[in-house]
This record gives structure tokens, sequence and C-alpha cells, in this order.
């Protein structure tokens, strides 16, 4: 509802932001498995990103990889495009920093200028439930291309997104150490209890 906003360095606001269909902001594609019965297709050097490997704000690393000859029966991801789940589990989306390819489940946006991945990233997080609704009451949900490609979202003047996500990516940080510290304080306990009782 944009009760927090940004203002400038010189402490004027921003323009209004605009509404602009996902379409308009970047070029839109949808992934693709390639061949599972050609060996040859797999375990070369590019990401193949599925829903499962979409875990954090960055996919870094898959579970599984292709080759240059399945990287031609897939559709080619360039780095830095955000990817968004559309299939069953809708709006996990992950930004890519190197080359790569996904399956089906999954449509990818290339930014072009009027907008940064990194804001794309927390407003496309934050309309997860409007994608889930749109994708219906069907045994599997689906959001199909041109459903995603019609999907509206607001756009802030550039610097104000980079703004916005300098900031939320502060919080980010700050989630991390936090779970870090977590995990230390678990590790101490087992320590603890295993001294104690074992």
């Amino acid at each position: 509802n944009r009760e927090i906003r940004f203002k400038n360095d010189e402490g004027k606001e921003y323009p209004e932001w605009e509404v602009k269909k996902l379409k308009e902001i970047g070029d839109i594609s949808t992934g693709k498995t390639p061949p599972t019965n050609n060996h040859e297709n797999y375990n070369g050097s590019y990401m193949f990103v599925t829903p499962t490997d979409i875990k954090t704000k960055y996919t870094t690393s898959t579970e599984r990889y292709v080759s240059e000859s399945g990287l031609k029966f897939s559709a080619f991801v360039p780095a830095h495009s955000l990817l968004v789940t559309c299939i069953a589990s809708i709006g996990k989306n992950t930004i890519v920093k190197e080359n790569c390819c996904c399956n089906q489940q999954i449509n990818f946006i290339k930014p072009v200028n009027v907008v940064t991945n990194e804001y794309l990233y927390y407003r496309l997080a934050i309309g997860t439930k409007k994608l889930i609704n749109l994708a219906g009451k069907t045994a599997t949900q689906i959001v199909n291309k041109t459903t995603f490609e019609n999907f509206n979202i607001d756009i802030p003047s550039f610097p104000e997104q980079t703004k916005i996500a300098n900031f939320l990516t502060l919080f980010d940080r700050k989630i991390e150490k936090e779970k870090e510290k977590l995990s230390a304080l678990q590790e101490q306990k087992k320590g603890l209890l295993q001294q104690m009782f074992v």
C-alpha cells in the first residue's frame, strides 16, 4: 500500500509508480527438460533448475546439470534472469547469476532497462498469492505463460527500485546471520545434552 516511500538524495519524492504487465518489462520464456533417455544431455556444467532447487534469493547450484548437447534441447536461461515457478508450487522465485536452463514448471524473465531483477524478485515474492489465485482450483495448479505475461506489477523509478532492493537485501542478510546464530546455539545445546545425559 506504499505507506513507506523512499526519497531521493535531495529529500524529494520520487515519481509516482507505473503499472506494467510482466511482458512489458522483460523477455519471458518457459523452461524445457532435455530428453532424459539420452545420458549425454546431462552431467555437464550448466545448472538445470527445477522448483525443488529454488530455496533462496540466488540459486548457485542444482541437483542436476546439463551438458552442451542438453542445452540445445532445453530453454537457454541468460545470467541474471529471474525464475518463477508457475506449476504446482506457484510463485517461488530466484535469481541466477550464470547461464543455465530450467524445466517446464518455470517461467523466466530477462528484465529490460525499466526494472532491476533485484526489485522484481521482492515484488513478485509479495505477489505470490495473486499468482496462485490466477491458477484456479484445479488438481495441479497452473499459471500458463499468457496469463503470466499479463500479470500486472507496479514499477517505481529505477533509483527507487534500487533503494527498495538494497533495503530488503539488508534484512535478508540479517536474517541469515540470525539463522547462523540459531544453528550455533542448537549445536551448543546438543553438546550440553550429550555431556549431561550420554
